[in-house]
Order: structure tokens, then C-alpha cells, then sequence
């Protein structure tokens, strides 16, 4: 198993098990990280050149979070993550220092449970061996399973409790059989950011989720009169 498609001089285009849809590739070196997607060939990402000369010309721009208060959306830029050691903490569970130097402990069972990809790390042994990938942009192991910093990022944050996991903002979308307007309308966002927001493409801050609590206790009592 290898993420990596095509490699260059100081750089190389890789696709990761377990990212968010739509279909995207990676553009990694050290110092910069490039989303494509495939299909648009739309750019998400960030160069860094201030600390690395060799991420000079990449032409990207920053990643967001969307936040949602007073029925608008704003946006505010989030550094994206680098990863600078990890060391395996108990079974399933690995213990990550950011290059901010903040550290976070994330359970990897379900996404492990979740993709056949990630079958063969599904034992102490292996799971073990986990190390830094290449330039910090992801998890690798020794059979060549890799898992890259986006999920691993939006992982943390959801089990830090700093952001609402996607599978809660799904459950309460089908849970009230609400179409993708159906929910914008409710939270007061764009239809796009709630396909945004389930696809996993962005972190879901913790208010949307105190929101869909609040809207859907609202909707029941509404229903019991």
C-alpha cells in the first residue's frame, strides 16, 4: 500500500485513506501542503515559505473554519497542521505533537474498524510501529498505511470536544429527514456549508452543535402541542 502517486525533486502527490469527499489529492513538501480536487482541480492548502526556501512558488491559499452565530457565517484562517513526533499510547490510541508543540491523544478504532485499508494495523504489533510520514503530513506505518493530518487534525478537535464530529451533524440531518436546504435554513447557513460541514471538508464548530441540540428540542416540544 502506497499514498504516494508521483513523486518530484522536493515534493510529491499523494491520496490518503480516510479523507473527507470530494475525490482530492495532496501536494506535500517541506514546508507546504496542496489540496486538488480531482474534479475541479480547486486548490485548498497553504506554502510556508517564511520557514522552508523550497516551498517558495507554491501559489495556494489558507485553509479555513467556518464559524456560525447570528444566522451568518464567518470565516476566520486555521494553521494547518504538522505533525512533529508521535508516539503510540495504548491500543489504537496515538499520542500526536503538533509543530505548535500542542499535543493531542487520538483514538484511531473506529477509523481503523471503519476501512479495510487500514486492516493490517489492526494489531498491537503493528499499530506500534507507528511513525512521522514524510515532511509531518501524516501517520505511516511499516506495511505503507498512511493516514494524513486533515483527518487526523479534525480526529482530535472532535475528541477534544472543540468541534462537533461529523457523524452527529449527519445523524440529526437524517434523524429529522431534513434536505440539505432544509438544514441551512435551520442553521442559517449556505446549503454548500452543510455539505461542507457532512462531508467532513471542514471542522464543525461546537456551536453548530449546541445549535442542532437547540433546533431540534425546539422542533419537538413544537410537535407535542
Amino acid at each position: 500500500m502506497d499514498s504516494t502517486i508521483h513523486r518530484f525533486k522536493n515534493a510529491r502527490i499523494a491520496m490518503f485513506v480516510g479523507d473527507h469527499p470530494p475525490a482530492h489529492v495532496h501536494l506535500l513538501g517541506p514546508g507546504f501542503k496542496v489540496s486538488i480536487e480531482v474534479a475541479t482541480l480547486e486548490t485548498k492548502g497553504r506554502a510556508d515559505a517564511k520557514n522552508d526556501s523550497r516551498s517558495k512558488g507554491v501559489d495556494c491559499g489558507k485553509p479555513r473554519i467556518h464559524h456560525v452565530g447570528m444566522g451568518r457565517t464567518r470565516r476566520e484562517t486555521m494553521k494547518e497542521p504538522n505533525i512533529k513526533s508521535v508516539v503510540p499510547a495504548s491500543r489504537k490510541v496515538v499520542e500526536i505533537t503538533w509543530a505548535s508543540g500542542k499535543t493531542d491523544r487520538v483514538n484511531l478504532a473506529a477509523l481503523v474498524k471503519e476501512l479495510a485499508a487500514l486492516a493490517e494495523i489492526d494489531n498491537s504489533a503493528t499499530f506500534s510501529a507507528v511513525a512521522v510520514g514524510e515532511d509531518g503530513w501524516s501517520l505511516i506505518w511499516p506495511n505503507g498505511a498512511e493516514i494524513g493530518t486533515d483527518t487526523l487534525w479534525r480526529m482530535a478537535r472532535e475528541q477534544a470536544g472543540e468541534a462537533t464530529p461529523i457523524h452527529e451533524f449527519a445523524a440529526w440531518r437524517a434523524r429529522n429527514r431534513l434536505s440539505l436546504s432544509d438544514a441551512a435554513v435551520a442553521l442559517g447557513i449556505t446549503r454548500r456549508m452543510v455539505s461542507y460541514y457532512e462531508a467532513g471538508r471542514y471542522l464543525i464548530p461546537r456551536m453548530v452543535g449546541l445549535a442542532i441540540k437547540g433546533w431540534e428540542t425546539e422542533h419537538n416540544n413544537l410537535s407535542h402541542r
